[in-house]
């Protein structure tokens, strides 16, 4: 394990610097978050991060931030991890906030054991700018026990409101992040957010890493999440494929080889590194994209579920008989 890794287990974050050519390392992410955690990523999303004009998202203003978790999610998990990389500091403020979810959870269960009850136990809707994400607050997606938390929980969300008191309560760290340094977070674990700025100059990269492994260790609260996803598992066995994995309950097996290669290929890769890493002749390689990209062309894709259809349904019939395991 590395030094860094262990950091990043102990206390769910850890910032690095990247060197005397942080650009060169940040033009090859896929490389990158391998040499930093000593493990391939399966597949990369890559974000710029900066303030563009009549920009609406976090990302592309210069607004407060509130805590929250990137919880997009691919074979029903959002990334293991978040890497946010310093190309140009604000002048003044701009700093991140993060919060340990691990000891956020393990406070709400002392002070307030009925919150931490329905944050394990109720499923909710929360909406983020990709779309919404259902199930338990705390619970077990694709195999990993992940926290979600949206920067804009519904007004209407009682769960939402007593979780944002004790968020108020509990110690945030800041974390002001220089050109060339390199912030890395168990993106299932802590929760971040931004300090509001005035400098449009300020850039960052974002990149967001699902691996094979989790990040850190189970999280006390790991028991109860299996049982209650067994029971969701349950309670929503006849539902479509995309409803169960919007409640992270995942139908489809591990990616063959051929996928793997092909993704992170298309995630920044270099060929050559993995023809040799797998023993896989390089024009092969390229077969294997062009096959997959191909087998992709299947006409029009099915429509999103949303909040007021299918997804809708299955959260009435679980608040109609909860899954407490």
């Amino acid at each position: 394990m590395t030094e860094l890794l262990a950091t990043i287990q102990r206390r769910g974050w850890a910032v690095v610097p990247l060197g005397d050519a942080p650009m060169d390392r940040l033009a090859r992410p896929w490389a990158l978050v391998e040499a930093l955690l000593g493990m391939p990523a399966v597949l990369l999303e890559v974000q710029p991060i900066r303030a563009v004009p009549g920009g609406r998202s976090f990302a592309s203003s210069m607004v407060d931030t509130p805590l929250h978790t990137d919880s997009q999610h691919w074979r029903a998990r959002p990334p293991e991890l978040q890497l946010t990389a310093c190309v140009r500091a604000a002048d003044t403020r701009g700093e991140s906030v993060l919060l340990d979810g691990h000891a956020l959870l393990d406070a709400i269960s002392r002070d307030d054991p009925q919150l931490h009850d329905a944050l394990l136990g109720t499923p909710r809707c929360q909406s983020f700018v990709f779309g919404e994400v259902l199930g338990p607050t705390a619970a077990l997606r694709g195999g990993r026990f992940v926290l979600t938390h949206s920067p804009r929980p519904a007004a209407d969300d009682a769960i939402a409101a007593r979780l944002a008191h004790a968020i108020a309560r509990s110690p945030a760290e800041v974390v002001a992040l220089r050109a060339g340094e390199a912030l890395l977070l168990d993106n299932h674990r802590v929760l971040h957010g931004r300090r509001g700025f005035d400098d449009p100059r300020r850039e960052l990269l974002r990149v967001l890493a699902w691996l094979d492994v989790p990040l850190g260790p189970a999280p006390s609260w790991a028991a109860r999440a299996r049982e209650v996803h067994a029971t969701l598992d349950a309670a929503l066995c006849d539902d479509s494929a995309e409803v169960r994995r919007s409640f992270g309950l995942e139908d489809r097996g591990e990616l063959d080889l051929r996928t793997r290669v092909v993704a992170a290929m298309l995630a920044g890769a270099a060929p050559g590194l993995l023809a040799q890493r797998y023993a896989v002749p390089e024009p092969e390689l390229y077969r294997w994209r062009d096959a997959m990209l191909e087998s992709a062309r299947v006409g029009p894709l099915p429509e999103l579920p949303s909040h007021g259809s299918a997804c809708a349904h299955a959260l009435a019939r679980l608040a109609a008989k909860p899954p407490h395991g």
